[in-house]
């Protein structure tokens, strides 16, 4: 892949496109930079807060979220009151995910003032944010995606108690109902979750670990890794990227793993893509990485 050498020094923490000419990257200090298909651009977005998801449906209706949650539509972008009413804790929003115009859905995290991070879903209809009906407490929610308005997946951490309390992998599952835990093995934290169909899901985390998911039950593969694993992303069910930390990118073939040159040792936040010749990577420091890894 190629770095695109941008005069940006902050973390890139998310990247989405609606086309191979529409490109969009959030980060540190409020950053949004956007790509018309042959320069980027920064663009003012209000806020100085560090943002950790971007998402959209259309070149004119895009999600950017983080201490702040920004809605972008008619040309500009604008903040969105969306902190949940659990009390005056200091809330921050870890991904966000869009399926339409007039569905999205959002996943947060507060500090109460104990030892513990608890969490929030919220969901969007259309016209207003409101509280999904979920027991966020002693819970890490990190990652959201679905593959219809019936089922939506979360990735995190939970606290579990087993000779005592520990932290391990989570992951959670909306039937259009109901959000209920999904049995797994991992006991590392999981950061990412993108699937080609309902019957097909990949989720990554901590310690080289991937998840994979085959309509009917959830399984490790090995990786053959220990970098945490950040993002994940493809175009088909034998087509996905993994990015994860000390420069690693994870190509999937539709038989197995294999470790592929990035050209950097930064860590590895996000990746998105258009088709198969045409993906963009972010990360560490600024790092925008663009083409086939």
């Amino acid at each position: 892949m190629q770095e695109t050498g941008l005069p940006v020094t902050g973390t890139l923490r998310d990247v989405w496109a609606s086309s191979s000419a529409d490109v969009w990257v959030a980060g540190e200090r409020g950053t949004v930079l956007r790509y018309d298909g042959s320069s980027w651009s920064a663009m003012m977005t209000g806020t100085i807060a560090p943002l950790s998801g971007i998402t959209g449906t259309s070149a004119s209706d895009v999600w950017a979220a983080g201490s702040d949650l920004l809605h972008y539509a008619n040309g500009a972008w604008s903040k969105v009151d969306w902190i949940p009413p659990k009390g005056p804790f200091s809330w921050r929003i870890n991904d966000i995910w869009a399926a339409s115009p007039s569905e999205a859905w959002v996943v947060s995290e507060y500090f109460d003032g104990y030892p513990n991070s608890n969490s929030s879903i919220l969901y969007f209809d259309g016209s207003k944010w409101s509280e999904a009906t979920f027991d966020g407490y002693n819970r890490s929610l990190r990652a959201v995606w679905g593959s219809s308005r019936s089922s939506v997946w979360i990735v995190g951490t939970e606290e579990v108690f087993q000779n005592g309390p520990t932290w391990r992998g989570g992951i959670w599952h909306y039937n259009g109902t109901a959000w209920s835990s999904v049995p797994i093995s991992t006991v590392a934290g999981l950061s990412g979750i993108w699937g080609s169909s309902s019957s097909d899901v990949w989720a990554v985390g901590g310690a080289g670990t991937i998840l994979h998911y085959n309509g009917s039950s959830w399984s490790q593969v090995a990786s053959g890794t220990s970098a945490s694993l950040r993002d994940v992303w493809g175009t088909s069910a034998s087509n996905v990227w993994i990015v994860g930390d000390g420069g690693t990118i994870l190509h999937y073939n539709g038989s197995s793993w294999l470790r592929m040159e990035s050209g950097t040792a930064r860590n590895l936040q996000g990746i998105w893509g258009t088709s198969a010749t045409n993906v963009w990577v972010v990360g560490d420091n600024g790092t925008i990485l663009h083409g086939v890894p």
